[in-house]
Formats: structure tokens, C-alpha cells, sequence
């Protein structure tokens, strides 16, 4: 018996909310018009975001779209409405558009199976002719990958003929049901280049960007002369990065996309328009999964990457996009014929805020008595960030007094640290490089890489950025291998 769910379990979201009428124009006026001030309000707090992208739209309305800050603190550099912003795993909903429109073509099927693409492939414990692509793509499978999930994300592209070794070799199995992961959408876009011959990158600018006239979004960054940077928020000030390298832009989080963009992608969901109305209803399809309730929001379902959400007595599809230096969100409300998102180049704290500004946007739209107070919102969420910064500090800490490191007492000598520079390889997260960088060494695996702090003898503290917990690294004694936090590594020369 296939794992996978027949087509009636899939809900459409309209379905979920019967009765609710079309939204009045001054519905939409007074959600944005109470909203809009509360992000407004936040925009002094010291550490929110360089940048910041406030979209609301509604069916039939010219949407409200207000960008204010800068790209890039380094620069200085003005975001506008054609800037594009990292969105993480927002990518998830897109891909799921592009899914359900190549499945309409007959190009590549959702209910086809990992056997019917990779017949060889063999995973302990699964069988692979019960797993649908569509279960990939609303997280119903029975096994996790993490070297897949960590290098595409942080270290290197991971080609798609490598997925299977991969996959056989370095998988674990887990319960089932829903549960949120990367992998899926991993698979699903590896599969789609062996079956087509083209990167999903290829086939969402061709059949999704291009037919929705999104000018300014890419799977890859090179795209562009400006893009927003990352940005943490530090006790020393902002700390910029550069945007991710296209290689590290994946099918499960692996978009830039600008504010006016953001807008269009919206409303093409609520009008149905740009690409068949069908794909549209297939993208909107939920599976049902028991609810996770969070802050007053409940969520008991995944459609081709949107969850189904209630909040305030309204259901609607919502998906967050989270990384190193970035925090988005984005919402549809097909009853009412609204949607709304926030854009930010910075993780300080801006998650939460995020949120909040989502769930105010559902309470105004529901609610006609919603008074919002700027100023106490803005308060409540500088309280946050200081919050944030102050816990940030105490776990530094208190991880700098933890016995792993020793007492700090160790200061080798550039030849003792000579000794451990080298190549050291992992069979499944590749090889990593040790190296001298100035008067200390720097670990790099792939495009990721923590500067090495001596804790104790054989042991340093990788740090890879100011905002992060220090990795765990041990050498053995005669630097043959090396362990990095769970996961040894063999020196190769």
C-alpha cells in the first residue's frame, strides 16, 4: 500500500472557512491602515532590521507596498521596490506552485514515486514505492537526511546524481506523519533535473517568474547588481554577511525576490491568474495533520508549501522564511481575498516580529473594533530585542565557562598550529580544510567556515559568525582526524 493520501483527503482551504463573505475595500483599508503603523513604529528600535519591506494586497486593489532602510549597512545602499530579499523557506511555496503546474503538464507526476525515478534505490526501513512526491512535498516522509539538509543549506550544491548514494547511505528513520523538513523539497527538485535534464531554477524562472511577471526574482542572487545583505544585530553593532552564493540556493530555500514582486506573487494567488486556475487549486490543497497551536495561531494542515492556519476565527495559508542574517513571512486569505507579507534582512528578533505583525494584519481584518497603539507595540518590541541580546550574552557566557573548554588555557605556538592544518574527509558532508589565516586557522567545508579559538590542547571553539554558539572541535593527538562537534573527519594528507 502506497504511503501517500488519496486525493479526496486534500481540503481545499476555501473549504475551511464556509460562510465568510468577500471582503469590503474598507476591510483591507483598515487592516492595512492599522497594521502599517505598528511596522512603522518599529523601525527606530535599536537592532530592527537595515531593511524592511511592509506588502499588504487585496483582489482587485492596487496593493500597498512600503519599503524603508538600506540593503547593505557597509554601504549604505537604498532598499526599494525592486530590491530582492532573501526569503528562505518561502521558496517552499513557490516550488509547490511550479509542482503542481509541471504535474497539470504531465511533465512530472505528484503521485509517482521515489521507485518510479530512482528504482535503485534502496533506504533501511522505507519503501520507496510508497512515497509519493507529493508526500516530499508536505512533509510526510519516514526517514531524514541531515548531510543532505545541512550541506545544501551552508556548505556546498550537492548535484543530483549524488542524491541516491547519499540518500542509501546517510539516512535515519523517523516517525510517521507530518513533520516539517528540507528534504522533501531537496528530492523533489533532484528528481525534476533527472527527469527533464534542467535545474528546478530553469523551470521555476520559465514557468513560474516568467508567466507571473516576477522580473525581479531569482534562485540565483548573480542575478542582480544589488541584493539585500544578512545582518545580526550585536552588542558591537551590525555584523553584515554577503547574500548566499547561488550555490547554496536550494529547492527548499533558495530565493531572492523584491517587495513589487512580492506583491504580484500574492496576487496572482488570489486572482488566479498568470498560470492555470487549476495549478492555483492544486497549490492550495491541504493534507491535514493534527493541530500545533502557537501563540494563538493553529495550524493543522500542509498544502505544496503553505500551512493552513486560524487565527482570530480566520483560516488562511501562511508560510516563514528563516536563515542566517534574514526573517520573512507572507500570508493569503483566498475567503477574503487578502494577502500581506514583511521582509527584513536581519534574524535580531525579527522572526517574532514577523509574526506579530501577520497575526495584528488577521485580528484587524476580522475584528472592526482593532485599535492598535504603535507606541506600545514598538515598546513591547524593543523589550523583545533587549531580551534577545541580554540571553544571547548570558549564553555566551555561560558556554565560555563550560568545562569542554578547558579554562582557556592553551596558547600553542605557530608550529604546534602548523601541525593540523590540513584536508580532513567525511563520507557524507565532503571534505573539510583546515588552514592558516593570519596568526590562527580557519576550518572551511565548502562555503561554510568557523575561525578556530585554542580552548585546550586539540581542542577549539569554531566561530562562524558573532551571533552564533561555539562549534565543538577536537583533533586526535596525532591530528589524523578530527572530530567537529558529532561528525569525524579523516585526514586525507
Amino acid at each position: 500500500m502506497r504511503f501517500a493520501f488519496h486525493l479526496s483527503a486534500l481540503t481545499a482551504l476555501t473549504a475551511a472557512s464556509p460562510g465568510i463573505a468577500a471582503p469590503r475595500h474598507q476591510d483591507f483599508d483598515r487592516a492595512t491602515s492599522r497594521v502599517r503603523p505598528l511596522a512603522d513604529a518599529t523601525r527606530t528600535v535599536p537592532g530592527a532590521a537595515p531593511a524592511a519591506a511592509f506588502i499588504a494586497v487585496a483582489r482587485g486593489m492596487k496593493p500597498v507596498i512600503v519599503v524603508d532602510g538600506v540593503a547593505d549597512v557597509r554601504t549604505g545602499a537604498k532598499a526599494d521596490g525592486d530590491t530582492p530579499f532573501y526569503i528562505a523557506s518561502m521558496t517552499k511555496a513557490y516550488m509547490g506552485l511550479l509542482a503542481a503546474e509541471l504535474d497539470r503538464k504531465g511533465i512530472l507526476k505528484l503521485d509517482s514515486t521515489i521507485a518510479d525515478h530512482w528504482p535503485d534505490l534502496r533506504i533501511p526501513g522505507t519503501d520507496t514505492n510508497a512515497v509519493t512526491l507529493r508526500n516530499l512535498l508536505t512533509h510526510r516522509l519516514l526517514f531524514e537526511n541531515s548531510p543532505l539538509s545541512f550541506r545544501t543549506a551552508y556548505t556546498d550544491e550537492v548535484a543530483a546524481a549524488d542524491y541516491p548514494a547519499l540518500l542509501a547511505s546517510h539516512s535515519t528513520l523517523r516517525k510517521p506523519g507530518f513533520s516539517y523538513t528540507n528534504l522533501g523539497y531537496l528530492m523533489y527538485g533532484a528528481i525534476l533535473e533527472k527527469e527533464t535534464g534542467r535545474s528546478w531554477k530553469d523551470w521555476l524562472a520559465s514557468d513560474v517568474f516568467q508567466p507571473l511577471g516576477l522580473r525581479h526574482s531569482s534562485a540565483r542572487s548573480s542575478d542582480f547588481p544589488v541584493v539585500t545583505a544578512a545582518h545580526q544585530w550585536t552588542a558591537q553593532g551590525w555584523h553584515a554577511f554577503p547574500m548566499k552564493t547561488d550555490a547554496l540556493m536550494h529547492a527548499a530555500g533558495g530565493l531572492v525576490t523584491s517587495p513589487n514582486d512580492m506583491a504580484r506573487w500574492l496576487q496572482a494567488h488570489l486572482e488566479g491568474t498568470g498560470l492555470s486556475a487549476g495549478s492555483f487549486r492544486a497549490a492550495h490543497a491541504v493534507l491535514p495533520h493534527p493541530a500545533e497551536t502557537n501563540e494563538g495561531q493553529s495550524c493543522d494542515g500542509y498544502a505544496l508549501g503553505w500551512s493552513r492556519c486560524t487565527a482570530h476565527g480566520i483560516t488562511y495559508l501562511t508560510h516563514g522564511g528563516g536563515y542566517t542574517g534574514f526573517r520573512s513571512r507572507m500570508l493569503i486569505v483566498p475567503a477574503f481575498g487578502v494577502g500581506f507579507a514583511y521582509l527584513t534582512n536581519s534574524d535580531s528578533m525579527t522572526g517574532g516580529l514577523t509574526a506579530k505583525l501577520q497575526d495584528a494584519f488577521v485580528k484587524a481584518l476580522a475584528d472592526p473594533t482593532f485599535a492598535s497603539d504603535p507606541a506600545a507595540f514598538a515598546a513591547d518590541y524593543a523589550k523583545i530585542v533587549a531580551e534577545q541580546a541580554a540571553g544571547r550574552a548570558s549564553r555566551e557566557a555561560k558556554d565560555r565557562t563550560d568545562v569542554k573548554w578547558g579554562g582557556w588555557t592553551w596558547q600553542p605556538a605557530p608550529e604546534v598550529l602548523a601541525h593540523y592544518v590540513g584536508r580532513y574527509l567525511h563520507p557524507a558532508l565532503g571534505e573539510m580544510t583546515v588552514l592558516r589565516d593570519g596568526g590562527g586557522l580557519v576550518a572551511a567545508l565548502g562555503a561554510y567556515s568557523v575561525r578556530l579559538t585554542p580552548a585546550v590542547e586539540g581542542v577549539f571553539a569554531g566561530t562562524s559568525n558573532l551571533a552564533e554558539k561555539r562549534e565543538f572541535l577536537r583533533f586526535d593527538p596525532g591530528a589524523q582526524s578530527l572530530l567537529w562537534n558529532d561528525s569525524r573527519f579523516i585526514r586525507v594528507n
